[in-house]
C-alpha cells in the first residue's frame, strides 16, 4: 500500500457556460478570468488512496500479485499478506511514526507495511485491508461522475500536524520527528494571509468547533488545534487582525442558503471521523451533505469543489 498519498481523492469542477453567477460572497472579491468563484477544499485523514481506491477500475491502485512479507530480515515470503476486503472487519488504529513509515518504504521497496508492526507486537494485517464501492458508494459515484486523483502525494512523510500545515501554508517546521505541539509556527505565512492581503474572502469551517479555540483558551477536543493551525496562530484568534476566519461548519450551510459563500472555504470535520477503529460511514454522510448541499446552492454552477 502506498503510504505517501495524501487522502484527498475527488475533485468536482461544476463550471457551466450561461449559468447565472452566484449570489455575492461576504466582501466584494476581484472577478475571477476563470468561470470559478468559489473553492472549496475539505480534508479527511487517516486512510490511504489504496485503503478506499485501492480496486477503484482504471486507477494505479494496487499492483496485482503484491503480497507483503512478514519479516523483513527473512527472504522467505512464507505466509505473506495480500490485499483483502476489509467490509464489516474490525480494523487497528495504526502507527504513523517515522520509524513505521521508514521500515514500511524500505528504501523504496515498499514492501515493509505488515513487517513494521509485527515488529511491534501488532498484526499489522490491517495495513493491507481495502474499502470498496459497496462501503464507500458515494466515494466510488463521485469519483464514476467526475476526477480522481490516483498520484497525488502528501508534502510530508509523517506527523498530522504537518500536513495540515502544509496544507495552509505550503510550509511546516522541519524536524527528523513529527511536530508534538504547536509551538514554532506562529508567524508562519499562510494562505489566509495571502487572501487578506487581497480583500479576497475566504473562511475556514469546522465540524463542531470548540468556542475556547478561537479565545486561546484550554481546547476539549485537542484534534482541532491539529486539523486547525490558524488556532494557534494569535491573529486568527478573537481580537487578532485576522479573527472571524475560524467558524463552525454550521456556518458553511448558512452561507450556502444565505448566498454568502466566500471565495476560498476550508472545511474539516471532528466528530465524524473515520479514523480508525471507526468505519468510514460516520465521514461519509457528512462528506455527502457538505457536496449535496452546495450542489444545491446558487454557488454551485461557479463552484470547484476539491476533497
Amino acid at each position: 500500500m502506498r503510504k505517501f498519498l495524501l487522502l484527498a481523492a475527488a475533485l468536482i469542477l461544476a463550471a457551466f457556460p450561461g449559468v447565472p453567477a452566484a449570489a455575492a460572497a461576504p466582501v466584494d472579491d476581484a472577478p475571477t478570468t476563470t468561470p470559478i468563484e468559489h473553492v472549496v477544499w475539505m480534508m479527511q485523514d487517516n486512510h490511504s488512496f489504496d485503503n478506499y481506491f485501492g480496486t477503484y477500475p482504471g486507477a494505479d491502485g494496487i499492483p496485482s500479485g503484491v503480497c507483503q512479507r512478514l519479516n523483513l530480515n527473512r527472504e522467505s515470503t512464507r505466509g505473506c499478506v495480500q490485499p483483502f476486503h476489509i467490509g464489516e472487519t474490525p480494523v487497528e488504529d495504526l502507527s504513523q511514526g517515522p520509524g513505521v513509515q521508514r521500515r514500511q518504504y524500505n528504501d523504496g521497496r515498499m514492501d515493509g507495511f505488515v513487517a513494521a508492526y509485527r515488529r511491534l507486537g501488532l498484526d499489522g494485517t490491517s495495513a493491507m485491508g481495502y474499502y470498496d464501492g459497496s462501503d464507500i458508494p458515494f466515494h466510488w459515484n463521485v469519483a464514476d461522475q467526475y476526477v480522481l486523483f490516483d498520484r497525488f502525494f502528501s508534502s510530508t512523510k509523517v506527523g498530522s500536524r504537518e500536513a495540515y500545515l502544509y496544507w495552509v501554508a505550503g510550509d511546516a517546521p522541519a524536524g527528523q520527528t513529527p511536530l508534538r505541539s504547536n509551538a514554532g509556527y506562529e508567524e508562519l505565512p499562510t494562505i489566509f494571509d495571502r487572501l487578506s492581503e487581497r480583500d479576497i474572502s475566504a473562511r475556514f469551517y469546522v465540524e463542531n468547533l470548540d468556542a475556547a479555540a478561537t479565545r486561546g483558551g484550554s481546547v476539549e477536543r485537542s484534534s482541532q488545534l491539529i486539523k486547525v493551525p490558524l488556532l494557534s496562530m494569535k491573529r486568527f484568534r478573537d481580537g487578532g487582525d485576522l479573527a472571524g476566519q475560524v467558524v463552525d461548519l454550521s456556518q458553511y450551510y448558512l452561507d450556502l442558503r444565505n448566498g454568502t459563500l466566500p471565495a476560498v472555504s476550508y472545511i474539516v470535520t471532528t466528530r465524524s471521523s473515520e479514523n480508525p477503529p471507526a468505519d468510514p460511514s460516520a465521514g461519509s454522510r457528512t462528506l455527502r451533505k457538505v457536496t449535496t448541499e452546495l450542489m444545491k446552492s446558487s454557488a454551485w454552477s461557479t463552484s470547484a469543489l476539491m476533497w
